[in-house]
């Protein structure tokens, strides 16, 4: 195993850890009741985008699309976990390569925008 590939397949773990992680917290912070409070005092809750007075956000996914995050990220624990067998080689080395790392990142940018109620 080349020093490339080593750094790709710890990379995709850091981030696939990173994804996990950020979507965790923001779960366990909307299900604990602890949301921020806008400025005129109305809430907003990242996970069910429910606000009192604020309007969506160009970013803010439907309500349907958050019932398939689960069986998504138990795919992506598969693909972390299957990049270690020999036969990934041509699949994650040379197939995917920093593809997976590129879209965590985007994925960890597009939930603190997201949480954020960034409105664009």
């Amino acid at each position: 195993m080349g020093e490339h590939e080593l750094a790709l397949k710890i990379s995709n773990i850091i981030a696939y850890l990173a994804v996990l992680g950020v979507n965790i917290v923001l779960f366990a912070n909307c299900s604990s009741g602890d949301n921020d409070n806008n400025d005129d005092g109305s809430s907003i809750n990242p996970l069910t985008n429910d606000t009192n007075s604020k309007s969506d956000t160009f970013l803010s996914p439907p309500e349907y699309a958050e019932s398939i995050f689960g069986l998504i990220y138990l795919l992506l624990g598969g693909f972390v976990i299957y990049q270690w067998c020999p036969p990934a080689k041509d699949a994650v080395i040379e197939g995917i390569g920093w593809d997976h790392v590129i879209a965590s990142v985007l994925n960890v940018s597009f939930v603190l925008v997201w949480v954020s109620a960034y409105q664009l």
